[in-house]
């Protein structure tokens, strides 16, 4: 079940326990009015935590200066456990202090029968704010688990396939010599049996036969190397822009908010500079998962004639998603990107951008040879 559903169900419910309370007790039309106040802002908790945090807390206190205690409070109660849950550090404090402020401000309005129980609703409240803020550095921390994880898993595989590689060119060079060794006593024997075979044809005959066996020796090892140079059909296929959507469906399971436009790629576009794409963008949100968190983050492919433009930004967050402070990084991903759009020649930039958050844009010609994806 999406987001946008569960909260679509959480304010029908809310509601509707909201509209058995007032009919049952025949409130008025003011109070039907700021009583979905309280219920609707929690329609855009995620989107908007802390604004619906806001409204609802001051929504909920007119409630109370109306006499109204809307459906035990649960709606304040929601309201300031999202605005922990989804605003990054250090704004999700606001939830706290409006959590706070509406204790007193409840106790201001009156219609009060027992001002030890709204007291006691404020340590309440800041369990519940504690508690969004323990869910939503967990998820950030789980999901930054899960992408190093995958990005460890794609390490691992590329460093079995070089292995093989290395390992099969190593082999393929020691048959290289071997094979030249058996042309080059084809070469001798063949030159002495030329010479020989007029005035000894017995020991040239023998030169001959050597000289068989030596190329058929030539010829199995030189089918060998082959084979050994030869892909491998389970050799794991470089990504392409086709991947894309794969990898945008694995960014937004790990909390990201992507706005993506891509459009259609050339259909000429060689599949090397389609792996560098691919491998740019996939880095951009690693890195952004790692150092950012759960943020928006805007995508976009641009194809010329010349070069194919990437550019990748993220709002601005918060490191580790919360008061744990930053998550080391060695900075081997953005040198890694430059050395693979240098490869083409082409050019690439990382640094803070416009919406004062991180802004990696690459520009990548299409005709700048075939580099190794």
């Amino acid at each position: 079940m999406n987001a946008a559903r569960l909260d679509a169900i959480l304010v029908a419910g809310l509601g509707g326990a909201a509209v058995l309370q007032l009919v049952s007790e025949h409130a008025s039309p003011v109070v039907w009015l700021v009583a979905a106040a309280v219920i609707a802002p929690l329609g855009v908790r995620r989107r908007f935590p802390i604004a619906a945090c806001l409204a609802v807390l001051a929504a909920d206190v007119g409630m109370w200066a109306l006499g109204w205690h809307l459906v035990g409070d649960a709606a304040a109660g929601l309201a300031v456990y999202s605005g922990a849950r989804y605003a990054r550090w250090p704004k999700s404090l606001a939830a706290l202090a409006a959590a706070q402020l509406w204790v007193g401000a409840v106790l201001l309005a009156g219609n009060v029968d027992d001002w030890t129980d709204v007291l006691g609703a404020a340590p309440v409240m800041a369990g519940i704010w504690w508690l969004g803020v323990m869910v939503h550095r967990n998820r950030h921390q789980t999901a930054l688990l899960r992408a190093l994880a995958d990005r460890l898993r794609h390490e691992q595989a590329a460093n079995a396939r070089r292995a093989v590689v290395e390992e099969r060119a190593r082999i393929a060079r020691e048959l290289h010599d071997t094979v030249s060794h058996h042309l080059t006593a084809i070469a001798v024997q063949a030159h002495a049996s030329r010479l020989s075979v007029a005035e000894e044809p017995e020991w040239a005959a023998g030169g001959l036969e050597h000289i068989a066996r030596s190329a058929g020796a030539a010829l199995d090892d030189m089918r060998l190397m082959l084979d050994l140079l030869r892909p491998d059909e389970n050799d794991a296929q470089a990504p392409t822009l086709a991947d894309l959507d794969g990898l945008f469906a694995d960014a937004r399971r790990a909390g990201l908010r992507l706005e993506t436009e891509t459009g259609p790629p050339p259909a000429d576009l060689s599949g090397a500079v389609q792996t560098s794409v691919y491998r740019v963008v996939q880095e951009s949100l690693t890195n952004v998962i790692k150092h950012a968190g759960a943020v928006a983050v805007r995508i976009r492919l641009a194809y010329g004639a010349e070069e194919v433009v990437v550019t990748v930004e993220n709002d601005p967050g918060t490191p580790a998603g919360g008061p744990a402070g930053a998550v080391p990084g060695a900075g081997a991903g953005l040198a890694g990107m430059r050395a693979r759009v240098a490869a083409f020649g082409g050019r690439l930039t990382a640094g803070p951008g416009p919406s004062g958050g991180f802004l990696v844009s690459a520009v990548i010609p299409v005709r700048g040879g075939e580099a190794h994806p």
